[in-house]
């Protein structure tokens, strides 16, 4: 799969993604087969930065469907959902960071 297919895929699951975290959508682990697929790919790749996303990603797409099954046993604004929503918030800020130091990686390649 060439790298803008994959950032398509990736695009469209993380919507899905965002819609569950919000609470609009319920999570169905069928919908994230590709999404799951590039993750592992990507989890392999040689450059740490990569793997590093990718496994921030992975952790995201788990917190999720832990966070799903608890809505499902806890009201909304129980201790457990809040727990799990700011381990979400930290991942997503990691991520965030994981990403400034690839696009980093990728100007210094560049400027070589």
């Amino acid at each position: 799969m060439d790298y803008y297919a994959m950032a398509v895929t990736a695009g469209a699951a993380t919507t899905k993604l965002a819609a569950v975290i919000e609470g609009t959508r319920r999570f169905f682990p069928s919908d994230y087969v590709q999404f799951r697929q590039i993750v592992a790919e990507l989890k392999r790749d040689r450059v740490e930065e990569t793997a590093q996303f990718a496994r921030h990603m992975d952790e995201v797409y788990r917190c999720v469907a832990r966070l799903d099954e608890l809505r499902r046993k806890w009201p909304e604004n129980s201790r457990p959902i809040r727990k799990e929503m700011a381990k979400i918030a930290v991942l997503l800020g990691a991520i965030d960071l994981a990403r400034d130091h690839l696009i980093a990686k990728i100007g210094q390649r560049a400027g070589e």
